[in-house]
């Protein structure tokens, strides 16, 4: 219903699964519970299968998924596998899980897929964001652009790729033998896209968005010791051109940018620092080849940003209830009260 309200077409309810580490013990039990329930819910008869690997806390971005499902009708599913309970910045240690279920669930994704008829097989894409986007590539780290294709992944998109994903750091240091065909694009914006030539827009079908301004791109324990690409001539856009490098002093300023780059406002869309929100669903629609008109995706940003700031609200009054509900039973037990319904645990002179 939702959907079609925003789309003004008709729609289907999209699939979304999820199995978080909980779920079972061992990576393989996981992801079978993941693959049957994909099974079970028709997602191999959906238009689009998104296999997403999420942050450290399991977050997965809202505006791509959203989007996806709006642009497709709801004819899609999207997924995911937890490998991490904590936030990303305290989660590295749990990289290689991240990669070993990516890489145990994309081996199950490609024998199920090689199964349906080639007219009848879903779009194959994957996402990443942050942590999610290093891990989803690492998936890929010894075979470089051709695991994609050998996975069946027709399109993927990647934002905010940390500067310790193996997989894009090979790639940015050496494009021409990594990348001969030019299939990988990264850019900072959409603006920044559209002003490439359009024989290389052409041949694109995996995209990194990194925001040159973005610490957690930029972060890696090499800062402490040597000067890097990005503040060597010349410099990339957004870069401070009083920046210069400093042994250790560089890795602990961009270490602090770390947190701030994270602060935004409910509803309010940016393009800056890790937020990716204001560009995200022309991307989406850009990366995975979907097809949408210009009105159509300014009803869905407006709707992504209407429904953020609705649950801001909610979960702000939620918090404050719990504070006043919380102060409130400090208050009755230092009166002798065990619940507001009146009991009296103290003796009544």
């Amino acid at each position: 219903h939702e959907i079609a309200e925003v789309t003004g077409k008709p729609a289907i309810d999209p699939i979304r699964a999820f199995a978080g580490i909980a779920t079972a013990e061992m990576v393989d039990e996981r992801v079978d519970v993941l693959m049957r329930e994909l099974e079970d819910m028709g997602a191999f008869e959906r238009k689009v299968l998104c296999f997403c690997s999420p942050t450290g806390t399991g977050y997965l971005n809202y505006v791509m998924m959203e989007t996806l499902e709006y642009l497709t009708g709801g004819d899609c599913a999207t997924f995911a596998l937890q490998y991490s309970l904590r936030p990303s910045f305290i989660s590295l240690d749990r990289v290689a899980m991240g990669r070993e279920q990516n890489r145990a669930m994309l081996h199950a994704l490609t024998w199920r897929l090689r199964a349906i008829a080639p007219d009848k097989r879903p779009k194959f894409v994957v996402f990443g964001e942050s942590l999610g986007a290093h891990t989803m590539q690492d998936a890929f780290l010894h075979e470089g652009i051709n695991g994609f294709a050998r996975a069946g992944v027709d399109r993927a998109l990647f934002i905010g790729t940390p500067a310790a994903s193996g997989w894009a750091k090979r790639w940015r240091e050496d494009k021409e033998k990594t990348d001969p065909q030019g299939r990988v694009v990264e850019v900072a914006g959409f603006e920044e896209y559209l002003a490439l030539p359009q024989e290389q827009r052409e041949g694109v079908d995996v995209f990194l968005v990194s925001h040159h301004e973005d610490p957690i791109v930029k972060f890696e324990p090499e800062l402490a010791v040597r000067v890097p690409r990005w503040l060597r001539p010349p410099r990339e856009d957004g870069v401070p051109r009083g920046m210069r490098w400093r042994p250790v002093g560089t890795f602990l300023n961009v270490g602090v940018d770390l947190k701030n780059s994270t602060d935004v406002v409910p509803g309010v869309f940016v393009a800056r620092g890790h937020d990716y929100r204001a560009d995200l669903a022309r991307f989406t629609a850009l990366a995975f080849d979907l097809s949408a008109e210009e009105q159509t995706l300014l009803r869905v940003e407006r709707a992504l940003r209407a429904r953020e700031l609705e649950w801001a609200t909610d979960r702000v009054q939620a918090e404050q209830l719990q504070r006043a509900s919380e102060a409130l039973q400090r208050q009755l037990s230092q009166w002798g009260i065990s619940d507001l319904s009146g009991s009296i645990t103290a003796p009544i002179a």
